[in-house]
């Protein structure tokens, strides 16, 4: 079993690493040297690490990610920042309803990156209600994933639409009540946070051509990021000249946003977060813990929660977790749209949780949160999200 104690060695250390708040990046990196030594051969571990940091999804997302904090920064330093919170904060009738609201409005658009875009208004407004950045990390990180379970344009849901041979429409119905649940239990959330809302009503001024204007670089962005996956950087350098050029940014400004950026820290999670998971891929852990669990003989129901939250937080997405779990399974037992949905929200809530998940590592990298810390909170609605499905899955026959 050398490559279920690799990973399982490498995983302890990358826990470790952030507990001492050395760097996330720098923690996967140490992890995937552990794990591919361990499993593979100098040479095929380094050839994996070429590989992969030459890949062009590598670059993209490494590159999207940079840019998209220095957007973010720009923002900050200009004050458009403030100009957009108060614009979306004018045009809603709750701050909270704005924290989320927001990031789940980029959860629409397949868009690198898109946690990074909210959080800055997560950050804004947070601040407002005096939230600590676990909390900020958590409501940016959760609202962003809710629409996953019924997006019928999602890649997730279409994929295991696809795999599994179910239409989307039953998929969608058997997932409503799991979708339901993550917003009632996330949005319960801040009763434990007790936000020190202003109890002097917040004077809501609201100017469609500021928010317009505020908000024109961010869907600038998403329209590119929908249009071709790659084309995200060009939007984000496109928006940063229209940013420039509405604020007329001097130097200093400009040097002041590189600074607020933190763009090393964003580029080394950037490339770690695809080395991992290249080496968890190369070691062929994933297949060897599947094969295990597929020989044993526990419950169907269990094995069908098991199993993909098991992968999904060792690779760290959705797809490719969705993809070996219907594999499997299709193997095993009849995949009808409950077990379908079932596998669906493990996937998807396995990868939200895991360390190798680019949302969650940038997002608390944005915000200087403790991982260990979001956990306290991202963990209860989980499996509070996990039972419901369990429950829908229990209540008509599976």
């Amino acid at each position: 079993m050398p490559e279920i104690l690799g990973l399982l060695a490498s995983l302890v250390l990358i826990f470790i690493i952030v507990l001492r708040r050395a760097g996330i990046g720098l923690a996967l990196f140490v992890g995937s040297l552990v794990l591919g030594l361990t499993t593979l051969t100098p040479m095929s571990f380094t050839s994996t690490l070429i590989r992969t940091l030459l890949d062009r999804k590598t670059l993209e997302l490494t590159a999207a990610v940079a840019l998209i904090a220095l957007l973010g920064a720009i923002y900050k330093v200009t004050g458009l920042l403030e100009e957009l919170s108060n614009g979306l904060r004018g045009a809603l009738p709750s701050d909270r309803l704005v924290m989320e609201l927001v990031p789940a409005m980029f959860g629409l658009l397949p868009v690198l990156g898109g946690a990074l875009m909210s959080a800055p208004v997560v950050d804004a407004v947070g601040n407002e209600l005096r939230l600590n950045a676990e909390e900020k990390t958590f409501i940016n990180l959760w609202f962003r994933h809710v629409v996953f379970f019924i997006y019928p344009v999602g890649t997730s849901l279409l994929l295991a639409s696809y795999l599994a041979g179910i239409d989307v429409k039953p998929l969608i119905l058997v997932q409503l009540p799991v979708f339901i649940t993550s917003v009632l239990v996330g949005h319960a959330v801040w009763l434990v946070i007790g936000s020190k809302e202003h109890e002097e009503k917040v004077e809501r001024r609201f100017s469609r051509k500021d928010l317009e204007k505020a908000i024109f670089p961010i869907l600038l962005v998403a329209l590119f990021g929908i249009i071709r996956r790659w084309l995200i950087i060009a939007g984000v350098l496109l928006a940063i000249v229209f940013l420039w050029s509405i604020r007329q940014l001097e130097f200093e400004h400009f040097k002041k946003a590189l600074k607020e950026a933190h763009l090393p820290e964003m580029i080394l999670v950037g490339l770690g977060v695809m080395v991992y998971r290249a080496t968890v891929e190369a070691s062929g852990v994933t297949i060897k813990i599947a094969s295990l669990i597929g020989e044993s003989s526990v419950p169907t129901i269990l094995l069908l929660v098991l199993v993909p939250s098991i992968l999904g937080f060792i690779l760290g997405t959705p797809t490719g977790t969705i993809a070996l779990s219907i594999s499997l399974f299709t193997n095993i037992i009849s995949l009808g749209s409950l077990e379908t949905g079932i596998i669906l929200t493990c996937s998807i809530l396995g990868y939200v949780v895991s360390p190798l998940h680019a949302c969650y590592t940038l997002t608390s990298e944005y915000f200087g949160a403790s991982m260990l810390k979001v956990y306290r909170y991202l963990l209860p609605v989980t499996f509070l999200t996990i039972l419901s499905s369990a429950i829908t899955a229990a209540l008509f026959g599976v």
